[in-house]
């Protein structure tokens, strides 16, 4: 409606500018069709899990935490591919499925690591690791601390000294 005013208002005033007003007009929708595409993208993309597949994913991870846990398994049982499962776990959750069950693993295992009666390994069979080589990197990878010396570093203090916060959960 605006552009058919303008147009009319221009073909009646400048005979001229007609023609370059219908490619300003042109080039105008054609943006705006651009951008109308790109953020149905965007909303697409943004869409994650409902709030009760979140809940069921949530309680199979910390269900099957001993043991391995595929992609493929936890999307049939939420009659999702295992592409779009997994696109809308990283919207939900900021990362991807294997990222997030290697989280539990190591906080669990974390959580095994002060028990004096539990050695390193396994403590990470127990977290479904497959050797305590790969706790001890993923350990690493998060903490910035060997699981060995973190378990001395709980027993010299006597006490379970949690990692600090990520920055973005820390206060302001």
């Amino acid at each position: 409606a605006v552009s058919r005013a303008l147009r009319i208002e221009f073909y009646a005033q400048r005979a001229k500018t007609a023609s370059m007003f219908d490619a300003l007009t042109d080039a105008l929708l054609f943006e705006l069709a651009r951008m109308y595409e790109n953020a149905k993208r965007t909303m697409a993309r943004a869409r994650g899990l409902s709030a009760q597949q979140e809940a069921s994913v949530v309680s199979w991870f910390a269900s099957a935490l001993e043991g391995p846990v595929s992609v493929r398994s936890v999307s049939d049982a939420l009659a999702l591919s295992p592409a779009v499962f997994t696109k809308r776990f990283r919207a939900s959750f900021g990362v991807t499925p294997s990222e997030y069950l290697a989280a539990i693993r190591v906080n669990r295992a974390r959580d095994l690591l002060t028990q004096a009666d539990l050695e390193i390994a396994d403590s990470a069979y127990a977290c479904g690791f497959s050797s305590q080589a790969h706790l001890t990197t993923r350990f690493s990878q998060a903490y910035g601390i060997s699981p060995g010396r973190y378990r001395s570093a709980v027993r010299d203090q006597g006490s379970v000294s949690r990692p600090p916060a990520p920055r973005s959960q820390r206060p302001k």
